[in-house]
């Protein structure tokens, strides 16, 4: 027996470590993120006064909830990179929602490695925690970490589901798993549960698709989630919901009450499906509080932008266009933090920015933020000791090689189109003679908002210009240019502003017919007939500017010309009393 004694000091040392180990571990705060991207007090407040979201009722009362500010412009990949780094656009470097493939020049949805700056979940990495990250913006490929990542090209909203590639899930041990909830997710959202969300919804593909993807990508991500938060515990578990802001793109112009352009019998079909989405998402909420009581974790839910649900929605045809679905966003977000170590309070909400969320993150993993960020959300513990120096922070590390493997980038584009993500005239590989890196017009572009917002007037032209190199009809980056020529007295303004009304920009055909409306009322019929025609060409399918088009024509006494294109305006849309009463008066 004796000869034993050193194996059993050995043994009881070991369950002593383990011991300490254990209790270190249980000591560790444990954090909870869910991103509903695009929610929106307004819609919410509504919900849960009706009773039709206990679940974020439950939770806002147990903790601390408020808006974020969102930054300029409000596009979720843009936003989300900087909740998840605490740093600016021009910091982190995802500016778009696309980039050039550096090998072949062709275009495909922006990624991990286009981000320059490490994400929350590589500092907790670094630092020795367990991180799980699902379906978040541009984690393609997906970083090896101390953990899980499966990346937002397993299945999106925009690009489909991704099965094969590699870079799609890190570990690449975990592939398989990931691949069979796929599977799951796919076979039960069978048309039955579509019809039961929207009935008819087959008559418009569109609407059909972009449904059905959206329930997909919900449900895979969720459950993969779950089943990782079961099994490994790990301290920052992250999980990305894209559905709750694809709804509102998809169905809120059938809400009650109805925007300009859709139909009574659609308002009845369809004018339930965003709330019956948020019951879904509430109820997978609770889900989430409840594996959070029981682990003692703090449950963290956040959003990047707001969304408009009530007066002043655009119209609908806006909602899935590239040049104005991001005028369906409104500026605050939401956020709610509830768990221990949170003090409720509901006598009013908290005011932040977006950038606030990573350090905040941080803060409540018992981390320091790095000095380049902002300092958490007010109320909020923060970590002691003092900021890391940026420079010792990681960077991604995906297997950026893992490209070359993924599945029909091409069908990922054309997806990205279809939805209004790309404009339907940016082109789909990089002008030869245009060496920008991976860098699209709409990367410059946002930047040259960015620098517009910030008051560098010089930059941001100079931004305006390397958008319109790559895509000369780049409808955003013509509109804006031509804004700050004008506002420098420049001659090109005039130029610039009518090439972008033929390049389709909303915001240039509106200028140009307030000026053709003030032309007519001053007596220049001639300019203002000029101004119209333009509008009408870029917009063919516009009963407006055939409109206009007759009443300039009118004007100039054009008696023939001007009943043909009121003509034209009432075939395009029929209910235009007042136009039809000028038709008349002409007859």
């Amino acid at each position: 027996m004796a000869a034993k004694r050193p194996w059993s000091r050995r043994l009881a040392l070991l369950g002593l470590l383990l011991v300490a180990g254990c209790a270190e571990r249980a000591a560790r705060p444990q954090v909870i993120v869910i991103g509903w991207d695009g929610a929106d007090w307004q819609l919410l407040d509504e919900l849960m006064a009706k009773g039709a979201m206990p679940e974020l009722s439950a939770l806002v009362s147990e903790g601390a909830a408020g808006t974020l500010r969102t930054i300029h412009p409000p596009l979720s990949p843009i936003v989300w990179t900087t909740m998840m780094t605490g740093r600016a656009p021009l910091d982190h470097g995802v500016l778009d929602f696309t980039r050039f493939n550096p090998a072949t020049r062709t275009r495909e949805p922006i990624g991990s490695d286009d981000r320059r700056v490490p994400a929350v979940w590589t500092i907790a990495s670094e630092a020795g925690r367990k991180v799980a990250v699902f379906a978040m913006w541009a984690t393609y490929p997906a970083e090896s970490v101390n953990g899980v990542v499966v990346s937002d090209r397993l299945m999106s909203f925009q690009n489909g589901a991704q099965r094969k590639a590699s870079g799609v899930v890190s570990p690449g041990s975990r592939a398989a798993w990931a691949a069979e909830a796929l599977g799951r997710a796919e076979r039960a959202t069978d048309t039955a549960t579509l019809e039961r969300y929207a009935p008819g919804v087959a008559a418009d593909a569109r609407l059909e698709e972009g449904l059905r993807r959206l329930l997909v990508e919900t449900v895979v991500y969720d459950e993969l989630a779950a089943s990782w938060f079961t099994e490994q515990r790990p301290d920052l578990t992250i999980l990305y919901v894209q559905g709750t802001d694809a709804i509102g793109h998809l169905f809120a112009p059938y809400r009650p009450p109805p925007v300009k352009g859709v139909s009574e019998g659609d308002v009845a079909r369809w004018g339930g499906v965003a709330d019956a989405y948020y019951a879904e998402a509430d109820r997978r909420l609770g889900a989430w509080r409840k594996r959070a009581r029981e682990a003692g974790a703090v449950l963290v839910l956040v959003s990047d932008h707001g969304f408009t649900w009530g007066a002043g929605r655009p119209p609908a045809a806006t909602s899935a266009a590239a040049a104005t679905a991001g005028r369906w966003h409104r500026d605050d977000g939401i956020y709610v933090v509830a768990g221990p170590g949170i003090a409720a309070d509901r006598a009013q909400r908290g005011h932040g920015e977006v950038a606030q969320v990573a350090p905040t993150l941080l803060s409540l993993l018992g981390l320091p933020s790095t000095r380049s960020m902002p300092v958490p959300l007010a109320g909020l513990r923060a970590a002691p000791g003092s900021p890391a120096d940026d420079a010792t922070a990681a960077t991604p590390s995906g297997d950026a090689a893992a490209r070359a493997e993924v599945e029909s980038g091409s069908e990922a584009i054309a997806n990205l189109r279809a939805l209004g993500y790309i404009g339907g005239a940016e082109p789909d590989r990089a002008p030869e003679l245009v060496r920008t890196g991976t860098r699209t017009a709409g990367s410059f572009g946002n930047e040259g908002l960015i620098q517009l917002e910030a008051g560098r007037a010089a930059e941001a032209k100079a931004a305006f210009r390397e958008a319109l190199s790559i895509d000369p009809k780049h409808a955003a980056s013509l509109w804006n240019l031509a804004q700050l020529l004008a506002k420098e007295g420049d001659p090109a303004a005039e130029a610039t502003l009518m090439r972008a009304v033929s390049a389709g920009s909303p915001d240039a055909a509106r200028q140009v017919s307030d000026r053709a409306r003030t032309r007519l009322q001053a007596g220049d019929c001639r300019g203002a007939l000029d101004d119209v025609r333009a509008v009408a060409a870029a917009n063919p399918a516009s009963a407006v500017a055939r409109a206009a088009e007759g009443l300039a024509l009118m004007c100039l006494g054009e008696r023939e010309q001007a009943a043909a294109a009121l003509r034209r305006s009432l075939v395009i849309d029929p209910d235009q009393p007042d136009v039809a009463r000028a038709l008349e008066a002409l007859r």
